[in-house]
């Protein structure tokens, strides 16, 4: 895991010098869990209200076995025209060694797996500390 803290790191601070052009606190509270997803298995969609940043990162996976996904947060697009596709949910196949950041309010889950495979994954919530 010290491994996965160091590639953590880095990619908080692209993440939030991306977004918020600054450099990111230093202090940071993270809070994490393994889930381990077997067949008929899945996550009803969810948010992490509280988080300042939530993320996941697969350690084994077949991809085939559910996929991550989000839904926008903008529920007013479906009545648009040009933009109605951005309403929709939007899929990310799983694969080992991947690592995802996102807004910790932003709502997701997991679609079933559907196979025999069980997929490991770390999730977390990152609270950055006042300085």
């Amino acid at each position: 895991l010290v491994e996965f803290e160091k590639m953590l790191d880095e990619a908080l601070d692209h993440y939030y010098f991306y977004f918020a052009q600054k450099p990111r606190p230093v202090n940071y509270r993270r809070v994490s869990w393994f889930t381990k997803t077997e067949k008929n298995d899945y996550a009803a969609i969810h948010s992490h209200i509280h988080a300042d940043i939530s993320g996941c990162y697969y350690a084994a996976t077949t991809g085939e076995d559910g996929n991550f996904f989000f839904t926008s947060p903008s529920t007013g697009l479906e009545i648009s025209q040009h933009f109605s596709h951005l309403a929709d949910r939007i899929d990310q196949v799983p694969q080992v060694g991947k690592l995802m950041l996102f807004p910790g309010f932003l709502k997701h889950g997991i679609t079933t797996n559907t196979t025999d495979s069980t997929r490991i994954s770390l999730s977390f919530n990152i609270h950055f500390k006042d300085e």
